[in-house]
């Protein structure tokens, strides 16, 4: 009887430790959606040594798989810009489709953080304490 008793206590409380809440627990954002002619306007903030450096804004009109273009406004200087991309999986490469003595603001490499159904959050430079951009881009079309 008594096993019967331990048996039975072990199954009440194996239930309840199955049941917990798991909200707490974080889901990696999924994959990039298709971005072909989508269009996504936001924020594109600087960050050094943690402390909010730069705050800009940023229009981004993806117009096929691999080609796109972009107003950014920042510094007080707007730029606008063609360039060429690829994405894979959580990874968002911006690049220029020639070669210039200018830097684009947005080139190089994004990391997928977060994802709604219409916003993205990408971060460049995901691993470098000094300094880091964040684009917060909300879907326009």
């Amino acid at each position: 009887m008594k096993k019967l008793k331990i048996i039975s206590i072990l199954i009440i409380i194996l239930s309840f430790i199955n049941c917990t809440n798991n909200d707490d627990i974080e889901e990696a954002p999924s994959k990039l959606p298709d971005l072909k002619q989508t269009a996504w306007k936001g924020t594109l903030i600087t960050k050094t040594s943690g402390q909010i450096t730069d705050n800009g804004e940023v229009s981004i009109l993806f117009l096929t798989e691999n080609r796109g273009n972009s107003v950014v406004v920042k510094n007080g200087r707007v730029q606008k810009w063609d360039f060429k991309y690829t994405t894979d999986n959580k990874l968002l490469t911006i690049e220029q489709p020639f070669s210039s003595i200018n830097l684009h603001f947005l080139e190089g490499d994004w990391i997928l953080t977060e994802i709604e159904v219409n916003r993205l959050v990408l971060v460049q430079g995901l691993n470098d304490e000094y300094k880091q951009m964040i684009m917060d881009i909300y879907k326009v079309e």
